[in-house]
């Protein structure tokens, strides 16, 4: 089991580079890696967001990802996912009149192949 996480969490700082979510105004990226295979999930948030939120936050989400893809329901599992990713970061980062919102990073979907990194 720790190779895997420490696989996955290896795929997940790669992605960090190559997804450029730190380059954001407010350092207000948020990346979401899932393991299909290993059923893990890793969510990486940029400075500003980890500065406004807790941790464990995340981690639950992700936890709760990961358990859709072990109970083969994923589809529901990313939807919840997103939405509570969506709820933490309005919460934490409402929208101004007099500031308007920007999508900086792509919301596409990235599929990497297994492998060495």
């Amino acid at each position: 089991h720790r190779a895997m996480k420490s696989f996955v969490e290896k795929k997940a700082l790669s992605q960090v580079v190559l997804s450029d979510i730190c380059s954001t105004k407010k350092r207000t990226g948020i990346l979401i890696v899932v393991s299909v295979l290993e059923h893990r999930v890793r969510i990486v948030c940029d400075k500003g967001i980890l500065n406004a939120t807790n941790q464990a936050e995340w981690d639950d989400i992700a936890s709760e990802l990961a358990k859709g893809f072990s109970e083969k329901n994923p589809t529901c599992s990313i939807v919840k996912a997103i939405e509570r990713c969506g709820a933490l970061f309005k919460a934490n980062f409402p929208v101004s009149v007099y500031e308007p919102d920007e999508n900086e990073l792509s919301d596409g979907v990235v599929f990497v192949e297994g492998g060495e990194i």
